[in-house]
């Protein structure tokens, strides 16, 4: 009966020596975009000669290819935009970047708004859109501070693997009010009525 050691500078593999499997045994440690390979080396001493202290090492080097997976891209945590009231329509509120972590399958996120509520809950999907290759969120309604002063957006951004995957993010768009000029109208007789 020989003892075979393994040792595994990753730490992601277990050997038994009564089977001789290799099996995985931490996966969190195997990262292709980390490591693209894991080298594991065995050693197995003989017994020696009788009455020898001496005995021989035989020595083996495995290489594990990481196979590459695809993996949902990477949104910022926290967004959060700022815009004043009335503006035209088509102007960019913020951009909303996304990375993703597979780098060697050189993937390109598309981007797409999946809700969007104004302060009071009400629907406001016609209010902002997303440019779905840049990430640029432009306001296409009117905001006004007086009827809503903030919405929340959910945006998504895919991957174009295989099996797409996707990354959700809210953001927080906070509209601020301008001065606006007094409105004067005028009734019956000469009574005025001044609104600000």
């Amino acid at each position: 009966t020989f003892t075979v050691t393994m040792t595994d500078a990753l730490g992601a593999f277990a050997f038994d020596n009564s089977t001789g499997k290799i099996t995985v045994a931490d996966a969190s440690k195997l990262n292709h975009e980390v490591a693209k390979t894991a080298t594991l080396k065995f050693s197995v001493p003989d017994h020696g000669l009788a009455g020898s202290a001496k005995t021989a090492t035989s020595t083996l080097t495995v290489t594990v290819t990481i196979a590459d997976l695809n993996e949902a891209p990477v949104i910022p945590i926290t967004n959060t935009f700022t815009i004043a009231e009335n503006n035209k329509a088509g102007k960019a509120v913020g951009t909303v970047k996304a990375t993703d972590p597979d780098k060697d399958l050189k993937q390109t996120p598309t981007y797409r708004i999946v809700s969007a509520l104004d302060n009071s809950s009400g629907d406001a999907t016609s209010v902002f859109t997303v440019d779905s290759d840049k990430g640029i969120v432009t306001e296409v309604g009117s905001l006004n501070y007086e009827a809503h002063t903030s919405y929340t957006l959910m945006v998504r951004a895919t991957d174009n693997g295989t099996t797409p995957l996707h990354a959700d993010q809210t953001l927080t768009i906070n509209v601020t009010n301008v001065n606006e000029a007094p409105v004067a109208s005028l009734t019956a007789g000469t009574t005025a009525t001044v609104v600000s």
